[in-house]
């Protein structure tokens, strides 16, 4: 508005300073038109021809102002109405965030009937209806399912919604926890609209490895976004069990590839046991046998298992059993073991020096592990020493003492604590996934530190 009464000032002053230069201007202008004449001075004729322009001017402007009149009272009526819809909009979302869905549908259906694109109206109405049939009786339970198929399919058409669709439904089948075909059909398509959704890659993700989809679940696991996640339980042994599942499954049909998937499982995590003992079987190069010691040493160390100390000392092509003694001995001295695992370790190769009958480099091993750190499988050496010698009354008291006692390294679940005896993708108790390992009994963790994302039965 200042800009215009500026715009106006300024021309009246030039209009005054053109006046004044063309009033001193000598000279006569005559026009002969229709056998009219007429005849007046230069300046006053210049100053008409300016005075009739103002006006043309002027004129113009009122016309415009009159004809866009009507325009400018329906700009102030969208205007009005866009408010209101605005702000019915903002109470609709903070009444669904706070759990009042029965009133934010009663926004949204004011929104529906106020709004300008008739198509999104349709939607937010079909999607109050939606809302609203959660108070039809359970009797009336096909009648809500036919209103929710009718909803989500319009939004399915749509391809500013279908995202939302495909999130609905993935949702809906989640909370049955029964169809995970549906739930992977859904999250896939949600997936492919929307690669940054939390909710739909961790879903994909968990339902692929259900599914025993190992290459998506490994094609989703490049995405930074998942790997970003701080929901993800063990995400590293996760994935190192993926890869190593994915070696299974290429074993058949091309054993480079399913090498280069066991070599992957390692990388990811050195302890995985059954990586390393595939991987073991498969590498022939010229410095296989070296990668191979490189790869069950490094295990051994993470995870102490009696099998990987036998491969580890079979590799070395010893002959004598003392100098196969000497070797696993040999071991306790690296600085690459973990702590925690000395006194297993130490236990291990005592037990493999008693099964090549080297007897008191067994009970030497033994008598250097302090005696409260003494678990159910040294004792139990410690009983085939004694037995070794004749000595029933020893057998019998560290029998005794090795069954009072629990298994101290097995395939525990690291989250739940219960024992497997064996190795599986998902813990037979708790279901976690990817939460066994090698490893001492750990304590239990409480419900609710559990962050897996579904329950996968």
């Amino acid at each position: 508005m200042v800009y215009r009464f500026f715009k106006i000032i300024v021309f009246l002053i030039l209009i005054f300073f053109v006046s004044s230069i063309l009033s001193d201007t000598e000279g006569q202008t005559k026009i002969d038109w229709l056998s009219f004449g007429i005849e007046i001075e230069t300046s006053n004729f210049i100053l008409l021809l300016i005075f009739v322009g103002f006006l043309i001017i002027f004129f113009d402007r009122v016309w415009r102002l009159l004809i866009s009149f009507p325009k400018a009272a329906l700009i102030r009526r969208d205007n009005k109405n866009r408010s209101k819809v605005e702000k019915n909009l903002v109470k609709a979302l903070l009444l669904a965030s706070h759990g009042e869905y029965k009133q934010a549908a009663k926004e949204a259906l004011f929104i529906s009937k106020n709004i300008q694109d008739k198509k999104l109206g349709l939607l937010i109405q079909e999607h109050a209806e939606t809302v609203n049939s959660m108070d039809i009786k359970l009797t009336d339970e096909k009648n809500r399912n036919q209103i929710s198929e009718k909803y989500l399919k319009i939004l399915s058409n749509d391809k500013n919604t279908s995202l939302i669709s495909h999130l609905a439904s993935m949702r809906i089948e989640l909370a049955k926890n029964k169809n995970f075909e549906k739930i992977y059909e859904h999250a896939n398509e949600a997936y492919k609209l929307d690669q940054n959704s939390e909710q739909v890659i961790k879903t994909l993700f968990y339902v692929s490895i259900k599914l025993n989809k190992i290459e998506k679940a490994l094609e989703l696991s490049k995405n930074q976004n998942l790997r970003n996640l701080p929901s993800i339980y063990n995400f590293e042994i996760l994935l190192s069990d993926l890869n190593y599942l994915d070696g299974i499954k290429k074993l058949s049909n091309n054993r480079k590839e399913a090498l280069k998937a066991f070599s992957k499982s390692l990388e990811h995590f050195k302890g995985n046991i059954n990586a390393v003992k595939n991987y073991i079987k498969l590498d022939k190069g010229i410095y296989g046998k070296q990668r191979s010691i490189k790869a069950l040493k490094e295990a051994f160390f993470i995870s102490p298992h009696s099998e990987l100390l036998d491969e580890l000392v079979k590799r070395n092509n010893f002959k004598s059993s003392g100098d196969k003694v000497a070797y696993a001995m040999s071991l306790t001295e690296d600085n690459e073991i973990k702590k925690t695992n000395l006194t297993e370790i130490k236990v291990l190769i005592a037990e493999y020096a008693t099964k090549e009958k080297i007897w008191g480099e067994a009970k030497k091993i033994i008598e250097d592990i302090p005696s409260d750190d003494l678990d159910k499988k040294a004792y139990q050496v410690l009983a085939d020493i004694a037995s070794s010698r004749n000595k029933a009354e020893q057998v019998k008291n560290y029998l005794n003492k090795a069954n009072n006692l629990d298994q101290s390294y097995s395939y525990y679940c690291s989250f739940c604590s219960s024992d497997n005896k064996e190795w599986y993708l998902n813990c037979t108790n708790c279901n976690q996934i990817s939460s066994i390992q090698w490893i001492k009994r750990p304590a239990k963790k409480s419900s609710n530190e559990n962050i897996s994302l579904i329950n996968i039965n």
